[in-house]
């Protein structure tokens, strides 16, 4: 409670300071949740969760996918197993895995610890959809689901 109560004083005298400055990132602007959120990340950094350049897709056919994939869009192939395709397509990595049905992009998450993850995304009512152990699937309260992978 008191690292807590420290980062909302520094979060205020920050505020402060910027506004005094005319900047617009006043703290007083800030929400009572998003101070919160910042205590949370500030108290646990192993649940900081970021953006990272994968998207995945799953497929019934691999086969047509890397038809596709490779020959009407023109990605280049960078792996390939029996489960998966990998493909460079400039901005991001893009994984093209064998599925039972059509699953829409799914974008990636990067965490210090997915078992942390794990546990902290069930706490907040989210939803492990798959668990690979180093990697794992979560519905967000939402419905959006979203992959996460240890680094």
């Amino acid at each position: 409670m008191r690292a807590y109560r420290l980062l909302i004083s520094s979060v205020l005298h920050r505020g402060t300071y910027y506004q005094e400055r005319g900047q617009c990132a006043c703290a007083f602007r800030i929400g009572i949740a998003t101070l919160h959120a910042l205590a949370l990340t500030h108290l646990n950094p192993a649940m900081k969760f970021r953006s990272n350049n994968c998207v995945s897709v799953e497929v019934p056919d691999l086969k047509k996918a890397e038809a596709f994939y490779s020959g009407v869009l023109g990605f280049r192939l960078l792996a390939k197993t029996t489960a998966q395709l990998e493909y460079d397509t400039g901005r991001f990595l893009l994984y093209i895995n064998k599925g039972s049905k059509v699953r829409s992009p799914i974008p990636s998450f990067t965490v210090i610890s997915t078992s942390a993850a794990k546990t902290h995304l069930k706490e907040h009512g989210c939803e492990i959809v798959e668990d690979h152990g180093k990697s794992l699937y979560f519905r967000d309260p939402f419905g959006l689901i979203y992959d996460v992978i240890e680094d």
